[in-house]
């Protein structure tokens, strides 16, 4: 006790304009964060943009919007171009997962609650590397002695804070979308027959495809699907009536498809010829 004592009189408290420093710091993190995310914005309707549009509309100088520029390219969040910056585009692109986690937040998480509904006590899953199954993560926190296997690792530390048993592949890992790829992943999830398996994607076609942009990542999904008693969809709105390079299965091959847009009529026709479920939001 007279050891606590000592170790707690020893403690010092931190002067005060140390602690200004520090929210001093926190604010400029902060505000560089919403430059960041107010830059992919403009992107995300223009596709390509100048240094001085970008000052212009973020009310910044010409050399923070340069800097910005760099950090972000360095980062895989745009690509940098003469006199400014562009969008990450094409059908075999594979937007980088700190990109692609700030994308349509509001929606991946209305969807993700819907997606928990379907789970019960004591039930296994697969859950994909993707930026909107994660959102589920937190919902998953009161159901018990729930087993979850991804090859995401970002989605793995999220599952192991919440104090779930995850399961992690060994393989190759993939930086740009924070996942463990390849043939040793692959054989790893063939050992697993769980009950469930979440899994979102790049795209889902009009005429009812799914895709993703890499073959690597489409190999993963596959393999989840074939071995899970029964497959959901999550997918937002921005992703329908699109098609990526790599074709990972039919809307035939799923059993509930969970989302937040509207469906053209060749989806909704093979939804209905292949009883799949629609959870609209």
């Amino acid at each position: 006790m007279k050891c606590f004592d000592n170790f707690r009189k020893s403690i010092k408290i931190l002067p005060k304009k140390h602690v200004c420093c520090f929210q001093k710091f926190s604010k400029v993190v902060m505000i560089i964060e919403e430059r960041y995310q107010k830059i992919l914005a403009v992107l995300d309707s223009k596709k390509i943009v100048s240094y001085q549009e970008l000052a212009d509309t973020l009310y910044c100088s010409l050399s923070t919007i340069r800097r910005d520029i760099e950090a972000m390219a360095k980062k895989g969040m745009l690509e940098k171009v003469r006199n400014g910056a562009a969008k990450i585009e094409g059908s075999a692109s594979e937007s980088p997962f700190i990109v692609r986690e700030s994308e349509n937040i509001e929606d991946k998480r209305k969807i993700a609650e819907k997606a928990r509904t379907l789970l019960a006590p004591g039930c296994t899953m697969f859950l994909d590397s993707s930026t909107t199954c994660a959102q589920t993560i937190p919902l998953l926190k009161g159901l018990p002695s729930l087993t979850v296997i991804t090859n995401g690792i970002e989605n793995a530390l999220l599952l192991a804070h919440q104090g779930i048993e995850v399961h992690i592949p060994s393989g190759i890992l993939s930086g740009t979308n924070s996942a463990v790829i390849g043939s040793s992943c692959l054989e790893y999830i063939e050992r697993f027959s769980p009950d469930f398996a979440f899994l979102s994607a790049r795209g889902i076609s009009e005429d009812g495809f799914i895709s993703e942009a890499t073959e690597a990542s489409r190999d993963i999904k596959k393999a989840m699907i074939a071995r899970a008693k029964k497959v959901v969809l999550l997918i937002d709105a921005s992703k329908i009536g699109k098609t990526y390079f790599a074709e990972t299965c039919s809307l035939s091959e799923i059993d509930t498809l969970i989302t937040n847009g509207a469906l053209p009529q060749g989806i909704i026709e093979i939804c209905q010829e292949n009883h799949v479920e629609v959870i609209a939001i």
